[in-house]
């Protein structure tokens, strides 16, 4: 009895063993594998999806990556992925895609068919980087020159994680956009991407910050802007501040940075409070500064705290006077804080938010002079 229950134990493990493997396995030369894709719409009203594909048939030695781009058109962009194989004999392959780039005319139309796509799909992964073109088409930006890589998404990626360095464009991935337009009292945004000359040649070039209402593009800011309202929504890890005392120009380093915003509401009248606190090193001069004591690095202090001041207001009052769109979250520190008052106004935050009232506050501390007290010097 042992011995032929032993037997029919080993005879269910060999076969379980020979029935096993991945139910959804392909060939990787069954596949073509995205590394990214920009999305627009032709004069038919159909969509035209450009994707850049690895190109996997390298050889020699010292072989490279490679890509090539495959057109496709579709009703929607999942009809457009499924028309490629009929152009590629393989199907399209998203686990690796890294970039999504989608035209300033779809954007302002609205993606929310584009974003259920790409949700839906077990494949794509949620944390594809997703921006919008400022270019007649996205597809240009696929077509421009790459500069340090053979597959041009992926040096866009590179440029998106590497940004914190300038902090004047954000980085949002496809699930952040999805989470904010579920959230109230704040607005979406993405990053904007362009074009630009080097020696000669069209490169891309991150290009500021562009703002939703729900999922329709309303407007776009250049990244200077950009790095003020990074300011504002406590997202700066690093990048710079110039300082323009006079005759003088001081380029500060930005080593850390907090921003606190706080709902204040008293006798029937909200309002805010805007605290920035920023540490900061002495990265440049390039005039005729002293940083040699006390006095010197107070006045270049209070210069750059004026300074970062003003442009932190202009941009809230530009987004209050002439969009008229909560960007920053302060309806959703209202949500937080205050949720009774939330409920009264959330249905009219649009027409509440343009006439708040902000209170900017900077603190800069500058920690070293960078070695050197002062401009260096030359002879005649």
């Amino acid at each position: 009895m042992i011995k032929r229950l032993f037997c029919t134990l080993l005879m269910l493990n060999v076969v379980a063993g020979l029935c096993t493997g991945c139910w959804n396995y392909r060939e990787i030369n069954q596949m073509s594998i995205v590394a990214g894709a920009a999305i627009d719409k032709i004069s038919d009203g159909k969509y035209k999806l450009s994707v850049e594909i690895i190109d996997l048939k390298t050889g020699g030695v010292e072989a490279k990556v490679h890509s090539k781009k495959l057109e496709c058109y579709g009703a929607s962009v999942y009809d457009a992925i499924r028309n490629a194989i009929s152009i590629n004999a393989n199907k399209l392959y998203w686990g690796h895609a890294e970039i999504l780039i989608i035209s300033k005319d779809v954007a302002k139309e609205g993606i929310v068919e584009i974003l259920d796509c790409f949700s839906r799909d077990p494949e794509p992964r949620l944390t594809i980087d997703i921006l919008v073109s400022k270019e007649e088409t996205a597809e240009k930006i696929l077509d421009s020159q790459s500069i340090t890589t053979e597959v041009r998404t992926f040096e866009i990626n590179k440029m998106l994680d590497l940004e914190k360095e300038l902090e004047k464009s954000p980085k949002v991935e496809i699930y952040e956009f999805i989470n904010s337009l579920g959230e109230s009292g704040i607005s979406p945004i993405m990053p904007v991407i362009g074009l630009t000359k080097n020696s000669g040649q069209e490169t891309s070039q991150l290009s500021g910050t562009a703002v939703f209402k729900k999922d329709k593009l309303e407007y776009m800011f250049d990244q200077e802007d950009t790095k003020y309202y990074l300011f504002v929504i406590n997202k700066i890890k690093g990048g710079i501040l110039n300082v323009k005392g006079g005759a003088d120009n001081i380029t500060l380093k930005i080593i850390k940075s907090k921003t606190k915003l706080k709902p204040v509401y008293n006798n029937g009248k909200l309002y805010f409070d805007l605290n920035i606190k920023t540490k900061t090193s002495l990265s440049e001069i390039n005039n005729t500064t002293k940083f040699g004591n006390v006095k010197d690095v107070q006045k270049i202090k209070a210069e750059a705290q004026s300074e970062l001041k003003k442009e932190v207001e202009n941009i809230i009052k530009a987004a209050q006077n002439e969009y008229g769109i909560d960007i920053f979250g302060f309806g959703k520190s209202v949500k937080q804080d205050i949720p009774d008052l939330w409920k009264k106004i959330e249905s009219d935050w649009n027409t509440v938010f343009k006439n708040v009232s902000v209170s900017v506050n900077v603190d800069i501390d500058i920690s070293n002079s960078g070695l050197l007290s002062r401009k260096i010097m030359m002879g005649d």
